[in-house]
């Protein structure tokens, strides 16, 4: 939770470096780079996009909380260019493109959001035609590097792959020859595994097995490689 609330207020002082920086940016297919200059009333509205349901709902309060916090401490830093920072009334729900709506209704000029991955496109597109910009502190699915967004889009997490080479380092260190992977029968879980697969073979350790996890019950791949 610590961790998660930290990367909430990094991405809301990122919003304000982030929008002090569009003054000499201009937009590409996912890149910056002509000059354009600022406009608007000359006050930072940052919005936020809660989009934790279910089980996961009692994500929303730390998330909402360490906004808070962080729009409370560059406001009495002295705001941005001298003006409050404002952060527009929250939504909650999993209708993500309905919530970017709303927040470009309301004139936000960042986004800060959402949380699932999987929800990131329909937030992306909204936005990136309105022209704001789009800061997730969680989203880790890696076809979001790629994700077309005519440069407004931001993440501070990186990858669920990155973490493939670092994984199969620990064990080489740890001595191991071989290695088996188990994995969740999930987009995430079969790309990490393709990821920790190739860096296996890259570094010699294999792997000799790969066990797939279904509805808590374990299916074994030989043979397969992705």
């Amino acid at each position: 939770m610590a961790l998660r609330t930290g990367l909430l207020g990094s991405a809301v002082w990122g919003a304000a470096v982030a929008m002090t920086l569009a003054a000499c940016s201009g937009s590409g297919d996912n890149a910056r780079t002509a000059r354009v200059e600022a406009s608007g009333d000359g006050t930072l509205r940052i919005g936020l996009i809660l989009d934790n349901t279910g089980p996961q709902a009692f994500l929303n309060a730390a998330q909402l909380a360490a906004a808070k916090l962080a729009v409370q401490q560059i406001n009495a830093a002295g705001g941005h260019k001298g003006r409050p920072v404002e952060l527009l009334p929250e939504t909650t729900g999993a209708d993500t493109a309905a919530q970017a709506r709303k927040l470009a209704d309301a004139k936000a000029d960042v986004v800060i959001g959402p949380t699932d991955s999987s929800r990131a496109p329909a937030a992306i597109d909204v936005l990136s035609k309105a022209g704001i910009t789009l800061i997730s502190p969680a989203n880790t699915a890696p076809e979001l590097s790629s994700y077309k967004s005519g440069g407004y889009y931001f993440r501070t997490a990186a990858a669920d792959i990155a973490q493939a080479p670092v994984l199969v380092k620990l064990a080489k260190d740890a001595g191991a020859k071989s290695l088996a992977v188990v994995y969740e029968d999930s987009s995430y879980g079969q790309a990490v595994s393709a990821a920790v697969s190739a860096s296996a073979r890259a570094g010699g350790l294999g792997p000799r097995h790969r066990l797939r996890l279904q509805g808590g019950r374990g299916t074994e791949v030989r043979g397969r490689r992705p």
